[in-house]
């Protein structure tokens, strides 16, 4: 679809200045990526936001704030990593501005969590912007209606493009014979968040026992579970669970906190992931990437060692598959893999195109 205004149209898109934390949240990554498709359209002019409060702790003169934004006439505002709510979203949206929530995150699942106290409240009960347009990715579709309405926006929930790029991953590994030259090829890594139900350690911690239970284990080999978060989860409980496992898994066990990926990725080259209603997931794609053996249950990306949903059993019979990956068929493995990651690269023309389609849409919409 073509935009058929002479003017450019100004667009801010929401990002986090300090780039330290790229890898603290995809939405981070994301939100580069779409600053990236959107430049490529020479109808576009993009601007940098950020909250006031964030750059008065990251200073960057290339960003401007939500209210620098009405002063620069900008006309649509694309919230990646913020969203402007109450007093602030009357002003910008009495402007004329009109504002895009790009809603990556699992909204059920975060309210499970404020609903039963376990996460603090990021206002996704009391929200109510009734002109703000909301995009969200593929594999929260069964959520629309739910966001449409929580969110209080008379607005259509679209389903936008889920985009990926190795441009942050290449910053932290070579990936240049990473799994040929790699010293624990037959170790594990497990590092979902445990956050909410939608990605633990429950599943994995499984499949390893029965792996555990049902194969010869190497020397040296090793099972990692990251993001381990004591305060989330009293240590008796972590203690309990893990010592109920077979003596042989325990003791080859480590337990640590968040780690960076590098430190991840080069003490384990097998990644051992599970998930519900959450089937996108940027690690999984980095292992592909990266020529590792990946094992995880996603229904959307169909490259690695798959099993599906809460399949524990066929889980371990891939992990064992997985620690073998040097002796499977590596180019068949490494062709899949391409595959798949051009499915959802920020190069793929029919995600730029996507994009280009949504902004017009919401451009085209009368208020």
């Amino acid at each position: 679809m073509k935009l058929t205004s002479r003017l450019k149209i100004k667009i801010g898109i929401v990002l986090e200045p300090d780039k330290t934390k790229i890898f603290n949240n995809g939405n981070y990554q994301n939100a580069i990526l779409l600053k990236k498709i959107l430049e490529s359209n020479k109808r576009f002019k993009i601007f940098n936001v950020a909250p006031a409060n964030v750059l008065e702790k990251t200073p960057n003169k290339n960003f401007i704030t939500f209210k620098q934004t009405i002063q620069k006439k900008i006309d649509l505002l694309i919230c990646v990593t913020a969203t402007p709510v109450g007093p602030l979203y009357e002003k910008i949206n009495k402007a004329g501005i009109k504002i895009v929530s790009v809603c990556y995150g699992n909204t059920y699942a975060s309210q499970v969590s404020e609903l039963f106290g376990l996460s603090p409240k990021n206002k996704l009960f009391n929200e109510n912007n009734e002109e703000v347009f909301i995009w969200t990715s593929p594999h929260y579709t069964e959520q629309v209606e739910l966001m449409q309405v929580q969110r209080g926006t008379k607005h259509k929930v679209e389903i936008c493009p889920y985009v990926w790029s190795p441009i942050f991953i290449n910053q932290k590994i070579d990936k240049n014979k990473f799994y040929e030259n790699h010293k624990f090829k037959r170790s594990v890594a497990v590092y979902e968040p445990n956050i909410n139900y939608t990605k633990t350690l429950i599943c994995p911690a499984f499949a390893i026992k029965n792996y555990v239970l049902n194969n010869n284990l190497y020397d040296g080999q090793r099972f990692y579970f990251y993001a381990i978060n004591k305060q989330k989860t009293p240590e008796p409980v972590i203690m309990d669970f893990f010592n109920s496992m077979p003596k042989e898994m325990v003791g080859r066990t480590t337990l640590e906190k968040r780690k960076p990926i590098r430190e991840i990725l080069t003490n384990s080259a097998v990644s051992l992931l599970h998930q519900k209603d959450n089937s996108l997931n940027y690690t999984t794609l980095e292992c592909l990437y990266l020529g590792l053996p990946v094992v995880h249950n996603s229904e959307h990306i169909e490259a690695g060692y798959r099993y599906e949903g809460f399949g524990v059993i066929k889980a371990s019979e891939q992990l064992s598959l997985a620690v073998e990956h040097d002796k499977q068929d590596l180019k068949k493995y490494e062709e899949k893999a391409k595959e798949e990651i051009y499915k959802y690269s920020v190069n793929n023309k029919k995600n730029v195109e996507g994009y280009f389609e949504l902004v017009t849409k919401v451009m085209d919409t009368k208020l």
